[in-house]
């Protein structure tokens, strides 16, 4: 519970400050910075190592991966969806689309889902990941802030 909430609120955070730092840059036309921003958005949610392994992403898209903190967000995300869960053991996988793991403990089910997707680590990432957020979110704001400053400071003479 607390520990998703601490990691979709730094991952907010990070956005929100986006947000305002592009608004800042583009402050002439604010359709443009949003629409900038929902790119943006997309990019870092479809270019995180989830849908494409990174190695597969060519190169100026796979930037967006290396500047956005998406993948250790959607990897700590997994982690805790599937670390400390329990499963219902199967034999065969009945069904179209249907995944069997032998095993109902979660950190094998997450061993078995890191062979498939090997962006995604069985190791438990979360506290870094949510300082990482914090990192990067307060990086934005400074930027932000460092923007504002420069307009409204009054030239002396």
């Amino acid at each position: 519970g607390g520990q998703l909430f601490a990691l979709l609120a730094g991952w907010a955070y990070v956005y929100e400050s986006l947000a305002d730092f592009l608004a800042t840059l583009k402050r002439d036309n604010i359709v443009q910075a949003f629409a900038f921003f929902l790119l943006f958005l997309i990019h870092t949610f479809l270019y995180s190592g989830i849908f494409i392994q990174i190695g597969h992403i060519i190169m100026p898209f796979r930037a967006v991966t290396y500047v956005m903190p998406s993948v250790n967000v959607l990897r700590s995300l997994v982690y805790l969806e599937f670390a400390n869960a329990v499963h219902e053991p199967c034999d065969d996988a009945v069904g179209v689309g249907k995944i069997c793991f032998g095993d109902s403990d979660g950190s094998k089910v997450l061993d078995t889902i890191a062979e498939l997707y090997p962006d995604l680590t069985t190791e438990d990432t979360l506290h870094e990941d949510i300082l990482r957020l914090l990192r990067y979110g307060c990086m934005l704001r400074f930027f932000h802030a460092l923007i504002i400053f420069r307009l409204t400071r009054t030239p002396e003479g």
